[in-house]
């Protein structure tokens, strides 16, 4: 991080991660690991895997999954995975959710901000804004993006949101106010 921001002048109060699936449980790591060395996080459709995470301090974070996401389970479950075909039990996301509000003090039920029938928004209330966005008809996919997994495995790819405009409006919005607003 460090050679990145020397070699590309950038602003080291302003630094923003995101990632995808085993990357969204670095960006977890990550944030909680070197909270004072990043902004705001938006992880998608991953799993927080640390059991106790401890950041130094709150980070906003903006969270995204997929309904329909055959890898990642709402509800959790059992899951056969393309590698090896190798079958694994996973847990509810509303465990990661619950457990990263808890790290960031925030209240462990959300308070519904938005459902369309296509989208929903949870926001997870305290010192600043978690908020997570669940896109109905979305596999394990980078929402809006191409459909990098078959569908067969991972679920259907949906355009009824663009990640990576939503996540650089939260970005803007935590370099704004410090602690986020509404991605949506």
């Amino acid at each position: 991080m460090d050679d990145a921001i020397i070699r590309l002048r950038a602003d080291a109060r302003n630094i923003f991660v995101t990632g995808f699936s085993n990357g969204a449980g670095m960006t977890f790591r990550l944030a909680a690991e070197a909270a004072n060395r990043v902004a705001a996080i938006a992880p998608v459709a991953g799993y927080c895997w640390l059991r106790d995470p401890r950041p130094a301090r709150p980070v906003p974070t903006l969270y995204t999954v997929g309904a329909r996401d055959l890898l990642l389970p709402l509800r959790g479950g059992d899951v056969r995975l393309p590698w090896r075909n190798r079958l694994v039990r996973r847990p509810p996301i509303t465990d990661t959710l619950e457990r990263w509000a808890r790290a960031l003090g925030c209240a462990e039920a959300p308070v519904l901000q938005q459902d369309d029938q296509t989208v929903r928004v949870d926001r997870y209330r305290g010192p600043v804004v978690f908020d997570a966005v669940t896109v109905e008809d979305l596999g394990h996919h980078w929402p809006g993006g191409g459909a990098q997994l078959n569908p067969r495995v991972a679920g259907p790819p949906s355009n009824a949101v663009n990640a990576t405009e939503m996540i650089w409006a939260f970005f803007k919005s935590v370099m704004n106010t410090g602690t986020g607003a509404a991605p949506l």
